[in-house]
């Protein structure tokens, strides 16, 4: 059987997928989405969601906050904890509610003393998420020692170990954690407020479609699920389906400038497409 150009183009875009999929690790593990954490242990039914997470700059994956003293794991400081981590990233999207992809690892939890917190703050080695954090009356700071993380997301689960994600934040990393709302409205800014015309583009590959009811509100639009150094995930609604696609960039992108240049690419080449269809 004679490969379609859709095989074939799922077969070239998979190295792609496979850096998208790294990248979106690196990202939550660097402070984006919500963390929750579980002390397995003592409490597999309560999960601590008040803590900031994040790498040091020597990419150590960092914790920190004022858990409240009857959280198992505030009364296990002086001890290291086996722990659940679960990460949970929502699309930058006001209309609508999706996940966009969610990471967990199970690892070991090890509070710092407040002396080797303090030399973190002294040194430098702390995000300003993390050193706000770190700085109030009680606050602890941990480190979470994972071996590896399960990544879900728009094209799959994909295992990563902990030492091919890089050894902590650095000028590679985009988004940066909070600059995903800025991604997005470029986006919206290059597409004219209509994502929906780079899946013209012919490099776009569907991840994942199913059939559905939606309701009127939501059917007949495309929402950005996500922005990455390596491409764009969208979700086109109609009133019977919700598909999910990616559309790689054109090159690896590390600021919003570079981002812009590619999504405009992106765009005069996916409306040439329609002008030719």
């Amino acid at each position: 059987m004679e490969p379609t150009s859709h095989t074939s183009t799922a077969r070239a875009i998979a190295p792609t997928l496979q850096s998208t999929a790294r990248s979106t690790a690196h990202r939550l593990l660097a402070g984006a989405g919500l963390a929750h954490v579980v002390a397995y242990d003592h409490d597999p039914n309560h999960s601590c969601s008040t803590l900031t997470h994040g790498q040091s700059r020597f990419g150590d994956l960092m914790v920190a906050g004022v858990p409240h003293p009857s959280d198992p794991l505030a009364q296990q400081s002086d001890s290291s904890i086996r722990v659940r981590l679960d990460i949970v990233k929502e699309a930058p999207e006001f209309r609508v509610r999706v996940t966009a992809s969610t990471l967990h690892a199970l690892g070991s939890l090890r509070w710092l003393s407040p002396s080797v917190a303090q030399r973190y703050l002294d040194d430098g080695r702390l995000d300003a998420a993390l050193a706000e954090s770190t700085g109030g009356d009680g606050a602890m700071l941990g480190i979470i020692d994972v071996a590896q993380v399960h990544l879900h997301h728009a094209s799959g689960t994909t295992t990563i170990h902990a030492d091919a994600l890089g050894e902590g934040p650095s000028s590679s990393l985009f988004p940066f954690p909070g600059d995903d709302w800025a991604a997005r409205d470029l986006l919206c800014a290059v597409t004219d407020d209509d994502p929906s015309v780079l899946l013209r583009h012919p490099g776009t590959i569907t991840m994942s479609s199913r059939e559905r009811s939606s309701c009127s509100a939501v059917a007949g639009h495309c929402y950005c699920v996500d922005v990455d150094r390596f491409g764009i995930t969208l979700m086109n609604i109609t009133e019977r389906s919700a598909t999910v696609s990616f559309v790689p960039l054109p090159a690896p992108v590390s600021n919003l400038g570079e981002l812009a240049a590619g999504l405009d690419q992106l765009v005069r080449i996916a409306r040439l497409q329609s002008a030719r269809a």
